[in-house]
């Protein structure tokens, strides 16, 4: 009497099915509520394409280069120092992979500012650079006498010739 009152207990292939259901299940219900909807046709932004506005070192003539960030402020803090011949001087900037100032640019004055112009190192007989500054990260490159009668007196202390130049002809 007692087993008929139990009710009858669920065989094993029953259970197996609804195990494998959910298994299934659960992991095709949670990706179908977290991937996106698509949105309806009219419901979509309107994209414009947009051209990129050059950078701030290709706006003063410059390639990109992360060394090169601050080089425009510096230099107009001390353009006024220069040796300016035409509307150009010649200037090294700090290079910190080498310790030492490796890039070398020609800057031209116009109208809006600067642009500035990668060189090689400029000629170490014509030019010296200044110590002005030991702490700044740009040296300006200053004349030397370059034949009888042409002679410039720099506006900064002493100079000291580049590497590899010779002393000044008398």
């Amino acid at each position: 009497m007692r087993d008929s009152a139990r009710p009858p207990s669920p065989t094993p292939r029953l259970v197996g099915w609804l195990v494998a259901a959910f298994v299934v299940s659960g992991p095709a219900l949670f990706f179908l509520l977290v991937t996106p909807r698509e949105e309806a046709a009219g419901d979509s932004p309107i994209l414009v394409p947009v051209s990129p506005s050059p950078s701030r070192l290709a706006a003063v003539g410059l390639r990109e280069n992360r060394d090169w960030d601050a080089l425009p402020e510096v230099f107009a803090l001390w353009a006024d120092r220069a040796y300016w011949e035409g509307g150009r001087t010649y200037f090294a900037w700090w290079h910190p992979g080498s310790g030492r100032h490796d890039y070398f640019f020609e800057a031209r004055r116009t109208a809006t500012g600067f642009r500035f112009r990668e060189i090689r190192e400029p000629d170490g007989e014509v030019f010296v650079w200044d110590e002005a500054a030991a702490d700044s990260p740009l040296r300006l490159y200053l004349p030397v006498d370059v034949g009888p009668g042409v002679k410039f007196s720099p506006p900064l202390p002493p100079a000291v010739p580049m590497r590899g130049s010779r002393p000044p002809r008398p």
